[in-house]
């Protein structure tokens, strides 16, 4: 079993909650990637047009929900970039039928537009002709976030080698060498994480090897409230 040779994972968080998950997602990656060298990268959505999506197959997004149904500050230029909205200064939004996604959203059933964050993100995806490998999460800060998101989180893996299995040109490697303009470093810890919060267990005891990219800073603390806010001490999605 193998995972794909190179994995985006982007991000959308308003107050850095939704960070920390993409965060832990890659370095779950990157502990089951022993010895493969996948090239798994973390990008801030506001950072989309740091990447080529033109060479990037496999996708993974997480995004909080803000207020009633928006996208957060950091996500809104992607969201407007893949309507074509900002097409001038952005260029035309991609054709996205060569690539397979992901989306983990987060947010709060007491608000009308519950999750419509990763709804929406979902939704302009498949508009540009992208297909979803693994089934949309919604998480639910009014009851408990950990009951989708650790399941989700967990199967990644699985969904991933049967991606591949399905379709092995996956696993054969991705030049990036004329489009990366990030520095490679090795992930670091999440500021913020699920409570809850394990690591599936592999048969792999190395220290893993493979490295991040990773674009983007931290979402602003002290942001408005929104969907995904909730107590310090218990898990919250922002």
């Amino acid at each position: 079993m193998s995972l794909p040779s190179s994995i985006l994972v982007l991000y959308a968080s308003q107050t850095g909650n939704a960070e920390a998950i993409a965060e832990r997602v890659v370095q779950m990656l990157e502990k089951i990637d022993v010895g493969s060298q996948s090239r798994i990268q973390l990008v801030c959505a506001q950072n989309f047009h740091t990447v080529d999506f033109s060479k990037e197959r496999v996708l993974i997004f997480v995004t909080s929900t803000y207020g009633e149904g928006d996208a957060p500050d950091n996500g809104t230029d992607f969201n407007m970039w893949m309507r074509d909205a900002r097409k001038r200064t952005r260029g035309p939004a991609p054709d996205l039928s060569h690539m397979r996604h992901a989306v983990l959203g987060l947010g709060d059933s007491n608000y009308t537009k519950f999750c419509n964050g990763g709804k929406v993100v979902e939704e302009l995806l498949r508009t540009r002709h992208s297909r979803a490998f693994y089934a949309r999460g919604e998480a639910d800060n009014a009851t408990d976030l950990a009951d989708v998101v650790e399941p989700w989180v967990e199967g990644l893996p699985a969904a991933l080698f049967a991606l591949t299995a399905e379709d092995p040109s996956l696993i054969m490697p991705v030049d990036h060498s004329t489009t990366t303009r990030a520095t490679t470093t090795t992930a670091t810890a999440p500021s913020s994480t699920l409570s809850t919060a394990t690591t599936p267990t592999t048969n792999n005891t190395t220290t893993p090897t493979s490295t991040a990219v990773r674009i983007g800073g931290s979402s602003a603390a002290g942001a408005p409230p929104t969907q995904a806010l909730g107590p310090t001490t218990t898990t919250t999605t922002t």
